[in-house]
């Protein structure tokens, strides 16, 4: 007996072709992030260099539009950069053996804060004692007990032989030179960052003058095809560097001026030192400002007898933080960048496992080109959806989502959050009737069942009326209180007969039509929608005894084409003069529209706008 061949279940190629795509997409990236941490010690100072170059652009294109030459232009820039960074380093070590020298007087004072904590009147003494009473609850300590004299040792019993004392090791120590323990301990790590520092300023140097040579190497590499999405790239990339890095500089250095000048006028020594780290350390995210407030704030604990002069320190760190990160970044930076909070985060650690304290330096610049890689080339889309601080829904999408998990209270958030952005029109258009397309193509799709689908459309047509109200509401009161304001000018005509929107077929194309009805009525026109429960002949009986300008058939895709079709025709073959309007919602084109357009209508619309200049 033959067995019937096993068949296998067909899949597209197009699934096959999509799943090697990731599949080579992730061996790309993870690729990519080895070559990263292995060359780190080649590639860390060409990312420096690049960001160097980032900030430094705009400055040569200044210059060279003095008509002083492109080579001129880039030695200028670069020679005025290095030199404020030899300057502020200069200061900075002159502070420094300055503090080096007077650490010597502030040694009494921290010895006096520190038995001050001691002291049994002190934190530290009652906490200690507090300790003590939770561990021992009963009876004194065994401190206590010695002071007092109630315990004594146990005397060792007769003829006890004592216990032999363990050898002593035996080191060999190795006498260093001091010249060599010198060199190994300064010069050999000044000479490594000299070099470091020499290797990016040739390679500023260079990517300035051939910045135009080195862009069109770049989108050669990434092939002619792609010149468009590469340029747009580039473009979009550098502006947002560009600017992150000078406003970046420029709150910076604002926050190190403005600290050391509160440092002088409290009386903390060094503060010319403490602002120029203070900025320094903020290019550092999130560990930066906190290491840069530990040290003054410890320094102050030990020159000052006080306990006002650290306070004082605390609350001004504490007052520029605050103004520095609510006011001046969000003024200055605005959406520069385009990295969400998270996407900075994630940034953070993943640079700093990977680079280091540079890494952590260079993770918000790199970050962005990161994303705007991501925004242009379709392999590498998902670093654009999981970085940047776009909304990663449509709002439509948004709400169908939500009222999907059953969510009605943020659901009607973002509704109003919609509404308080933009008009009734908007809301509707762009927000709840896209949802509730989406909500048909579910169902048709066979993916929710009765329950859930009911639950779905009740919740959309609670949104509607509610929204319908809101706005009514809201023009009665403009109306109260600017009565200057003369109503929109409406025909008598328009105004006696009445606009009526049919639905083709299911409660869906009924809730459109009543968004529509809303819509009319808010402008001052007569309108009505009829209930999904009427039949085809009671409908063109309802069109039958009035006199109606227009009637819109409202069909919410994906499957309702061939009611819209059949309510058409048989309304074009009892009124032949009617004028008829077929509402197909968010439809893009295909054949549902292009079966439609046989149906005999005036005309089809897409959106609710259009459907209002239609009628």
């Amino acid at each position: 007996m033959a067995h019937p061949q096993e068949t296998r279940p067909h899949r597209p190629r197009t699934e096959t072709f999509a799943g090697s795509s990731r599949i080579f997409t992730l061996v790309l990236v993870i690729a990519v992030i080895t070559v990263l941490y292995l060359a780190k010690e080649v590639l860390v100072p060409f990312a420096l260099a690049l960001l160097l170059s980032f900030l430094l652009a705009p400055w040569v294109g200044r210059l060279e539009r003095l008509r002083i030459g492109r080579v001129a232009s880039v030695v200028t820039a670069v020679v005025l950069t290095f030199s404020a960074a030899g300057l502020i380093g200069w200061i900075v070590a002159d502070q420094l053996v300055d503090l080096a020298r007077n650490l010597g007087t502030y040694q009494a004072n921290i010895t006096t804060k520190i038995e001050t904590l001691k002291s049994p009147s002190g934190p530290l003494g009652r906490l200690q004692r507090f300790g003590e009473n939770l561990m021992h609850p009963k009876g004194p300590s065994e401190d206590e007990a010695h002071r007092n004299g109630k315990t004594k040792e146990a005397p060792s019993p007769p003829g006890a032989v004592a216990p032999p004392r363990p050898p002593v090791p035996v080191t060999l120590v190795e006498q260093t030179s001091p010249w060599l323990a010198y060199l190994q301990g300064f010069v050999t790590p000044t000479l490594s960052a000299l070099a470091h520092a020499g290797v990016v300023l040739v390679f500023v140097i260079f990517m300035l003058i051939q910045r135009e040579d080195l862009r069109n190497r770049l989108i050669r590499l990434i092939g002619s095809a792609q010149i468009n999405a590469t340029t747009q790239a580039f473009d979009e990339a550098s502006s947002r560097l560009s600017r992150y890095l000078t406003m970046q500089l420029i709150v910076n250095a604002g926050y190190g001026c403005t600290l050391a000048l509160g440092l002088h006028l409290i009386g903390l020594p060094n503060a010319i030192l403490w602002g120029l780290l203070a900025g320094m350390l903020r290019y550092i995210p999130y560990v930066g400002p906190a290491i840069a407030a530990i040290i003054p704030i410890s320094l102050s604990l030990a020159a000052f007898d006080s306990w006002s002069y650290p306070l004082m320190t605390i609350a001004l760190f504490v007052v520029l933080e605050l103004f520095s990160a609510n006011v001046m970044e969000p003024w200055l930076y605005g959406s520069t960048t385009g990295i969400s909070t998270i996407g900075l985060l994630m940034a953070a650690v993943f640079w700093t496992w990977l680079w280091g304290a540079v890494g952590l330096v260079l993770a918000t610049p790199l970050t962005v080109c990161i994303a705007v890689m991501g925004r242009y080339v379709p392999r590498l889309a998902f670093f654009d959806v999981l970085l940047s601080d776009e909304a990663a829904l449509p709002p439509s999408a948004h709400l169908y989502q939500r009222l999907l998990a059953g969510d009605h209270d943020e659901a009607a958030r973002l509704v109003e959050k919609q509404f308080a952005q933009g008009t009734l029109l908007d809301v509707y258009d762009q927000v709840l009737l896209p949802a509730l397309v989406m909500l048909e193509q579910d169902a048709h799709r066979g993916g929710l069942d009765e329950g859930k689908l009911q639950y779905l459309r009740d919740s959309m047509r609670e949104m509607v009326d509610d929204l319908a109200e809101r706005a009514a509401l809201a023009t009665a009161a403009a109306a109260m209180t600017l009565p200057e304001r003369e109503p929109e000018q409406v025909s008598a005509t328009h105004r006696q007969k009445c606009v009526v929107c049919l639905p083709a077929r299911d409660e869906s194309d009924e809730i459109a039509a009543l968004m529509l009805t809303h819509l009319l009525v808010a402008r001052g026109r007569a309108a009505q929608h009829v209930s999904v429960q009427a039949l085809a002949s009671e409908m063109l009986d309802q069109v039958a005894e009035q006199d109606l300008p227009v009637v819109l058939i409202s069909s919410v895709p994906p499957f309702t084409a061939t009611h819209t079709r059949y309510l058409c025709k048989r309304m074009r073959a009892r009124f032949p003069d009617q004028r008829i309007v077929i509402g197909l919602w968010t439809s893009t084109g295909g054949k549902s529209e292009e079966r439609l357009r046989t149906a005999s209508a005036d005309k089809i619309v897409t959106t609710l706008s259009q459907a209002l200049d239609s009628v």
